[in-house]
């Protein structure tokens, strides 16, 4: 190519960069290029072809670089039901990636990206899968994966475990020892195990941080493992960016919230679902405009309500109904902490007693002593339930727990009270 036609290239590629990012007559930027009519993608394939004829030039690269620059990066649904990145063919193929259906209206493939161990990622969504998937594995490895951030307005990963299957931690402290999921880089994050198809977290990635990894360690007796994890990258300005320091993050007027590992005894037998020790993190539930409350209130579907609420006291005695307790003094070791926790909406509960911070024992209510559930309400924005259990269950000597599964809860948000009515800010 003579120099003057690499100029003449040169021009014509910034111009059509600028009109791609600016939306030219279409006004539509790169990231909305999946919403590009045909009409609109053929137009600008005319002209380029009006170019090279004027000009001379027949270098094939020009419009795939053209086309590539429009393509990349747009997040598209995926045929197999996942998420992809919108790329043209080839390059999804030389990215290592597979191609699930058209994107960009027809111009591009949904490009779904899929690791096991021992691999890197730098894409918007991949999807991270045990040896042998959709098969289960059984046997021992250290599976790690490094994800890096696909561009400098990254802030947060979001984990969805689609599916994840480990092994239960051991019977004594609940401590996850033949199976692990840890991350380095960003937050620290709890290690867990057990059962948690469905859960999510957030690790943060701001500035000063930047690749994370994440490890599942399996060894010990045989099981079938099996995990499927849905790795995000969430810019810095995205609406659904959580807050900081909330490891998990729920959006909506109601929803369901449940510590990692919990199981139904019902659905999952009385050997599976327990607790985990070494848990320290904060659920965090967006309020809704016009909301300013919220209550809780144990899930309904286990085989016994009261199970939907076990944490450990210093009362515990299965032979006897178990009792609430709450504040620091009767819940030192395992606990949730709700802002100003009360059984009424307000500062003062029926029983004339102030709100509380801290629940714990095997009945859930703000009322201590009680050995029948309760709505817990809460005025305290922004809406947040902190979980914090300690290293030990049946080992503790000043507390041993017995058949700890943690709690599992459902939530509505509470409209603002009227004027003149008091709430918690």
């Amino acid at each position: 190519m003579r120099s003057k036609d690499r100029v003449i290239l040169a021009s014509f590629l910034c111009i059509g960069i600028f009109l791609v990012f600016v939306g030219g007559s279409h006004g539509s930027a790169i990231i909305e290029g999946g919403r590009r009519s045909v009409s609109e993608l053929q137009d600008e394939l005319e002209l380029a072809e009006k170019f090279q004829t004027v000009t001379g030039i027949r270098d094939p690269k020009f419009i795939s670089m053209l086309m590539m620059i429009r393509l990349q990066n747009n997040p598209c649904q995926a045929e197999t039901g996942g998420n992809g990145t919108c790329y043209p063919r080839n390059q999804c193929q030389s990215l290592g990636g597979t191609s699930s259906g058209t994107c960009a209206s027809g111009f591009g493939v949904c490009c779904t990206f899929q690791k096991s161990c021992n691999s890197e990622t730098n894409q918007n969504v991949t999807y991270f899968v045990n040896p042998e998937w959709p098969g289960t594995f059984d046997g021992s490895v250290e599976c790690p994966i490094t994800v890096q951030k696909v561009d400098s307005n990254i802030c947060q990963y979001r984990l969805d475990f689609e599916e994840f299957s480990l092994a239960q931690p051991e019977p004594v402290d609940h401590i996850c020892e033949s199976d692990v999921f840890v991350v380095a880089g960003g937050r620290p994050v709890p290690p867990i195990c057990g059962e948690n198809g469905g859960q999510h977290m957030y690790i943060d990635a701001g500035p000063s941080s930047g690749n994370i990894k994440i490890n599942i360690v399996t060894s010990g007796d045989s099981f079938a493992r099996r995990w499927r994890i849905k790795i995000s990258q969430v810019q810095c300005n995205a609406q659904y960016r959580a807050s900081d320091s909330c490891l998990q993050h729920h959006t909506g007027m109601s929803g369901r919230i449940k510590s990692f590992n919990y199981g139904d005894p019902q659905t999952v037998g009385p050997e599976f679902g327990m607790q985990l020790s070494a848990q320290e993190y904060s659920i965090c539930i967006r309020a809704e405009e016009g909301f300013c409350g919220i209550v809780y209130v144990p899930c309904k579907d286990s085989a016994e309500p009261r199970e939907a609420f076990v944490i450990s006291s210093t009362s515990q005695n299965s032979s006897a109904p178990q009792r609430t307790m709450s504040g620091a003094e009767q819940c030192p070791s395992d606990w949730l902490g709700i802002s100003c926790a009360t059984d009424t909406g307000r500062e003062m509960q029926t029983d004339g007693s102030s709100c509380v911070d801290r629940i714990c024992g095997g009945t859930f209510t703000s009322l201590s002593g009680s050995t029948s559930h309760a709505p817990v309400y809460s005025f305290s924005r922004p809406f947040t339930v902190k979980v914090h259990f300690n290293d030990f269950e049946m080992s503790d000597p000043r507390a041993p727990d017995q058949m700890n599964r943690g709690f599992c809860l459902d939530y509505v948000q509470q409209s603002c009270p009227q004027s003149g009515k008091r709430s918690f800010d």
